[in-house]
């Protein structure tokens, strides 16, 4: 595709008609920036005394579109439309914000009596502070606030179909196109279809002059690698974005307290709950205190200090064997925002008090003291509300994740959770974020949504920071299924498990001798024929691939609304590889150049694809859920049954023993102190 093949025409914002701009300039340079070398064409329009310019930025493959002018304050949050010609397609893959997969209605008994506290807690908030309560409901009422804070996909089969709040579009055309509408200059862009397809651009703050607007950004080609390209090209005006890496820093199992008691904690349960799985075996490296462990009133936060003895647990969780230990928090402190230190908080449009950074300097410094080594910070995208006609959207959401950075730097590391929209995306510093909504413990339907999220999320997700894919419970009926997909996230994977009921059989299978994570080098990315398939609504498997140094790994999921078995075939192209290479199915132990098995419902499958080289295949260590992480750099990481497959008799030695390898699947006891293989 040639970028003299895309069409653009801008509509102004409200109360500026287009027929009334006349082009009074154009002006075309060549030059170069972190995107590569590019050739930037600017037209200029005047409207009465003022001039609006349409820039466009064009590369080898992708384009970046915005406006820059002098007009004065807007009459509407809207601040511009692109509306957009784009190629036709034959399915489009599309991501929008959402609160779809959210549960409502409790389904056990301590959901039930959490969500009667928190009925509870917002009626005595709108008792202690009526106007600020009347102000939030209509704040969050309005139509233009009314997006969610997770993203979910979308196959469609036109351009009219686009759900609203779409962010991010990838068009199944000749070649691919990707379509990303940014947050950036203050604001922040959707992709709406009205009368054509059209990108448009809002503040949220009528207040303020926006001398930049931001477009849409647009990449061709191969459709992973235009989805990392429009994020690439967003860097240039934001370069934490490539800055923040995508390194893991919870590389171990986790437990998080949420699903096992909400908000009802203790220091006791916390500490019988790591305590109990220390004891059957299972190392953690990592716990998440969730929500319940601050003084709150009225659902906001009442004090600094924490109505647990914090420090007394996190020192005891650490001689356990804990190496880290995060804390929960909301980013306006708590839900409905802060009663305390009113001199550190400021008043939002909807009433609420809002942290500023000397709050978060301050709050962060006594998290330290008591041990704390990351926060989980949780609403993220509930800013527009807070600053609607005080700071556009884009620039709060900057200032905001700002301050909890600046407050964190060389204390803390940050969770990001509920960020997953334009705003939040391009603004937060650190690493890791939340790739879909809650798991549902008690709902088969919504985990199945929730996994397909996870893996529809991470093909863009993994292009700028770690998928988070949100702990689950090891006591569950698809336990399994959700413990591989953590595995093959390349993200943290954690439990949360009340005592004595975590499955530690199935924990064991997840770590390495030395308690870290065995698994995939890289986040699982959907293999070429499940990018414009919907595994949900159609009988087909869900698949991914990633791989473990020079061998492949595939994961296949059922993940059918009705629940019919599907049928499933692997093969070493499924992992992007040619060559001779041997595949094994983890939990049915079948072997062969290709496989083909049925999944039922909700149910997964690991395949290794391990190279075949001089009739020799080592697949791994049986016990781990993905075996070949337990073999690196050909030392023997985890104990336990090393599955080598050979085409003929013959010996092989490791750690001054010899072993006769039969011509076919073999297993061979090791210890991981063993020596080189």
């Amino acid at each position: 595709m040639k970028a003299e093949d895309l069409s653009f025409l801008v509509h102004w914002r409200k109360g500026i008609p287009s027929e009334k701009c006349s082009l009074t300039g154009e002006h075309e340079r060549r030059g170069g920036d972190g995107a590569g070398p590019f050739l930037e064409r600017s037209l200029t329009y005047t409207w009465g005394e003022n001039k609006i310019s349409l820039i466009t930025r064009r590369y080898r493959d992708g384009c970046r579109i915005w406006l820059e002018n002098d007009l004065p304050p807007g009459f509407s949050h809207r601040t511009a439309e692109f509306a957009l010609q784009p190629p036709p397609a034959r399915k489009i893959l599309c991501f929008y914000n959402t609160f779809e997969g959210q549960k409502i209605l409790p389904t056990s008994p301590k959901e039930f009596r959490f969500m009667l506290s928190m009925v509870l807690s917002n009626l005595s908030y709108a008792l202690r502070r009526p106007r600020s309560f009347f102000r939030y409901l209509l704040s969050h009422g309005s139509p233009d606030a009314g997006y969610g804070a997770w993203s979910y996909p979308k196959l469609i089969d036109g351009w009219e179909e686009l759900p609203p709040h779409c962010f991010l579009a990838v068009a199944d055309a000749d070649p691919p196109l990707v379509l990303l509408a940014p947050a950036a200059f203050g604001q922040k862009c959707g992709l709406v279809w009205r009368e054509g397809l059209k990108c448009e651009a809002w503040g949220f703050d009528r207040t303020k002059r926006y001398p930049k607007i931001p477009g849409p950004i647009l990449a061709w080609g191969e459709a992973r690698h235009s989805l990392g390209r429009v994020f690439e090209l967003l860097s240039v005006e934001k370069p934490w974005i490539r800055e923040r890496g995508r390194e893991n820093p919870l590389t171990g199992l986790g437990w998080c307290s949420w699903n096992a008691f909400y908000t009802d904690l203790s220091y006791e349960k916390i500490l019988d709950s790591i305590r109990t799985l220390r004891e059957a075996g299972v190392q953690l490296d990592f716990v998440i205190i969730d929500d319940g462990w601050g003084r709150y009133r009225s659902r906001m936060l009442a004090s600094l200090e924490p109505r647990l003895d914090l420090a007394g647990l996190v020192r005891e969780l650490k001689e356990l064997g804990v190496r880290k230990v995060g804390l929960w928090h909301a980013l306006q402190g708590y839900w409905m925002g802060v009663d305390c230190e009113r001199e550190l908080s400021t008043e939002g449009t909807d009433g609420r008090r809002i942290p500023t950074r000397e709050f978060f300097e301050k709050w962060y410094g006594r998290m330290k003291e008591w041990g704390i080594d990351f926060v989980k910070v949780d609403n993220q995208y509930d800013l527009v509300s807070s600053f609607r006609d005080l700071t556009p959207v884009e620039e709060a959401a900057d200032r905001l994740l700002g301050w909890i950075y600046g407050a964190s730097r060389r204390r803390l590391f940050i969770l990001n959770c509920m960020a997953m929209v334009p705003e939040c995306l391009v603004n937060f510093r650190t690493p890791l974020c939340r790739a879909s909504f809650d798991y549902p413990p008690d709902s088969k339907d919504l985990q199945k949504k929730q996994l397909l999220a996870c893996f529809y999320n991470s093909l863009w997700l993994s292009q700028i920071c770690v998928p988070d894919f949100d702990m689950f419970e090891s006591s569950g009926r698809f336990a399994l299924t959700h413990a591989q997909a953590r595995v093959l996230s390349g993200g943290p994977a954690y439990v949360t498990d009340e005592p004595r009921r975590a499955n530690v059989g199935l924990l064991r299978r997840l770590c390495l001798d030395d308690g870290t994570l065995a698994g995939v080098d890289f986040p699982a990315l959907l293999c070429g024929d499940s990018v414009f398939q919907d595994p949900y609504s159609t009988p087909v498997p869900l698949k991914v691939f990633s791989r473990v140094g020079e061998t492949g790994i595939i994961g296949v999921f059922n993940l059918h609304k009705g629940g019919r078995r599907e049928r499933v075939s692997v093969e070493a192209g499924d992992a992007e590889l040619r060559g001779e290479y041997l595949l094994y199915a983890v939990e049915r132990k079948i072997f062969g150049r290709r496989l083909e098995f049925e999944l039922g419902e909700l149910e997964g499958e690991i395949v290794v694809v391990s190279p075949l080289k001089r009739g020799i295949s080592v697949i791994g260590v049986e016990e781990l859920l993905v075996p070949p992480a337990g073999v690196r750099g050909r030392r023997i990481r985890r104990t336990g049954t090393l599955l080598v497959y050979s085409e003929e008799e013959r010996k092989i030695r490791f750690s001054n023993q010899s072993f006769r390898l039969s011509p076919s699947l073999n297993r061979v006891r090791v210890a991981s102190e063993a020596g080189d293989f």
